[in-house]
């Protein structure tokens, strides 16, 4: 009898963690854009679009500068989409320490599942990056059309 209960109580865990996995996956596309304001200073606009039948909600994403920092932007705004999809728009805005070229890059284990040109995408994370050259003597740079 003990041995029936300890089976039961494995495949409720495995089914459970079964189920949460298959339902944490969110992310569809995502990108990063930015603003200049000032000689070493930019606005950084992270925008991802998410499948909202997803446990994973992310309210804040991590944001790595390139200049060996990191900073934590809020999700500012959201907007439903058909079929189940969000976009999500998180906004921050750093110093960089001096001119050079900086890597900005995103990261969120929770790729979708069944990425056509992504073998196993669900187990690869999902990472959007955007390469960033601080130089004030070329002028504002920016990656939005005014």
């Amino acid at each position: 009898m003990k041995e029936l209960i300890r089976k039961k109580i494995l495949l409720l865990c495995l089914a459970s963690f079964v189920f949460m996995t298959m339902n944490a996956t969110h992310n569809r596309a995502g990108e990063i854009t930015y603003v200049q304001l000032s000689d070493l200073t930019y606005e950084i606009t992270i925008t991802t679009f998410t499948y909202t039948k997803s446990f994973a909600i992310r309210t804040e994403l991590n944001v790595e500068w390139g200049d060996n920092s990191t900073s934590v932007a809020p999700r500012i705004s959201t907007l439903e989409l058909p079929n189940y999809y969000q976009r999500n728009i998180y906004k921050i805005t750093h110093t960089f320490p001096g001119p050079g070229i900086y890597k900005i890059v995103v990261q969120d284990p929770n790729r979708n599942l069944g990425v056509k040109n992504i073998p196993n995408s669900v187990n690869v994370v999902f990472s959007i990056s955007t390469i960033l050259t601080v130089n004030p003597a070329i002028g504002r740079n920016n990656t939005r059309c005014f």
